[in-house]
């Protein structure tokens, strides 16, 4: 859910401006708040900030090397945080660049968010995605009752 809301903000993006260079959103945060809104929250969360549904997931994957105790599985939840700080950076260079520009490279005029039928579902998936991450513990124990044969 997470990622498909950051395409779909990608796609509004490049079908409502015609632009596809991280430079040239300069100040697009004001000029579409709403895909650019949707575009922060969802980066938070693919980044694992919690309460947002990438936390969850990130968690759980910890928990799970913290209680198998093995060399690899520690390896792997190091290799968990640096993956979290290397989406911060890339995802948070995009945001940046949206909300706060450098002066003099700002080249929004005209631009503005999509209609209803793009921004409709970009408000869906986002405010699904943070719903499904406060119903998170019914859904991990569904899986893990499906992981136990117990279904």
């Amino acid at each position: 859910v997470i990622k498909i809301t950051l395409f779909f903000c990608a796609g509004a993006i490049l079908y409502k401006t015609e632009r596809e260079y991280i430079d040239e959103l300069a100040g697009f945060g004001r000029a579409m708040p709403v895909t650019m809104g949707a575009f922060a929250l969802s980066s938070l969360a693919l980044m694992g900030i919690p309460p947002l549904g990438g936390f969850v997931g990130k968690w759980n994957i910890g928990l799970a090397a913290a209680e198998a105790g093995s060399p690899l599985a520690y390896a792997g939840a190091a290799a968990l945080v640096l993956s979290a700080l290397l989406t911060a950076l890339y995802m948070m260079t995009v945001v940046l660049k949206a909300y706060f520009p450098e002066k003099g490279t700002v080249h929004v005029k005209g631009v503005n968010d999509p209609g209803w039928l793009m921004k409709g579902p970009l408000i869906g998936l986002t405010l699904g995605g943070i719903v499904m991450a406060f119903c998170s513990q019914g859904f991990v124990t569904f899986l893990q009752q499906i992981a136990g044969g117990m279904f």
